[in-house]
């Protein structure tokens, strides 16, 4: 089991494709009987294991069982190249996200505004929650805030420093 952070969907991205998928044809299926939900499902997983994944080459079907599931072809995987895919995929995912990322150290002490969820939010509801004070910085990317009545720990994506706090700006480094 992998444990994530809170408001981190990016971290479990497995999961919200199956969230996705289900999502999808939850809106798209009317289900009053039991009946309903076994066909439901049989189509969901069904679509799962079909679809194909560009980061296998394949559907999850022909990766385990080397055939498809439409037609009854035989596939082989290359497993070698499916790691190599992966990793590929990877380095190029961190390289998008990193070129947002702010360069930033946070230290304990320091006071943090976190970003409010966009979905939840009304129109002219401020855009940040806080100041929050940092307890800890843990080397998987996630800070321990004090948030008053309970401790939460959460992924720097959403957190921005206070400004002019240790005597510096908060921008992005010009030599990035």
């Amino acid at each position: 089991m992998v444990s994530t952070t809170t408001r981190n969907p990016q971290a479990n991205g497995v999961i919200e494709l199956l969230h996705r998928v289900i999502g999808d044809k939850m809106r798209t299926q009317e289900i009053n009987t039991a009946s309903d939900w076994e066909v439901f499902l049989h189509n969901v997983t069904f679509a799962l294991r079909a679809s194909h994944h560009s980061m296998l080459n394949a559907s999850p079907a022909q990766a385990a069982f080397g055939r498809d599931m439409i037609a009854d072809i035989v596939h082989k995987t290359d497993w070698a190249e499916q790691y190599q895919r992966k990793l590929d995929q990877i380095a190029r995912n961190n390289k998008r996200e990193n070129a947002k990322r702010r360069d930033w150290k946070y230290a304990p002490g320091d006071r943090v505004l976190l970003k409010n969820d966009a979905g939840v939010q009304p129109k002219m509801a401020p855009l940040y929650s806080g100041p929050y004070e940092v307890i800890a910085v843990r080397e998987n990317g996630t800070l321990v805030l004090d948030k008053g009545r309970y401790i939460e720990t959460l992924h720097i994506r959403p957190v921005v420093p206070v400004k002019s706090q240790r005597g510096e700006e908060c921008q992005q480094d010009q030599d990035l």
